[in-house]
């Protein structure tokens, strides 16, 4: 099975709440960056359902915080999930949306470090500009 990887970026509010706005991933030998306005997680989610297939498996490098972060707005869309869930630590899990199964991994529980330790050159690439002193919440 192909597999791609993902990635979520947050607000952190100073009421402590802390917010999803952006998602990059693969899509074959391309990189996505979508940055969300209006919907913020269900329309994230929304996303994901619409352009996530079902013959990948997404993985994210701390499995645990993205989908945590998701769930409540893959739950309000409507999508259903089954996970593997052992000791504190979640392996993998599977979104179920009208019939459509999209399938994530923990890449963090293959390799334990820090992928900037692991693949040097992803500490050289620099994230995508976000103007943080626009927001007013």
């Amino acid at each position: 099975m192909d597999f791609e990887v993902f990635d979520i970026e947050t607000i952190n509010h100073k009421d402590g709440t802390m917010v999803p706005y952006a998602l990059s991933y693969t899509k074959k030998n391309k990189y996505i960056y979508h940055v969300f306005t209006e919907g913020g997680r269900d329309e994230m989610c929304r996303h994901i359902l619409s352009n996530f297939t079902t013959s990948k498996v997404y993985y994210a490098h701390n499995l645990i915080f993205d989908f945590l972060l998701l769930l409540p707005g893959f739950l309000n869309v409507g999508s259903s999930y089954t996970w593997v869930y052992v000791n504190n630590e979640l392996y993998a899990a599977t979104i179920n949306f009208k019939g459509k199964k999209i399938r994530f991994r923990c890449s963090y529980k293959i390799i334990p470090i820090k992928l900037a330790d692991f693949f040097p050159f992803l500490a050289s690439v620099p994230k995508l500009y976000f103007p943080y002193s626009s927001l007013n919440k």
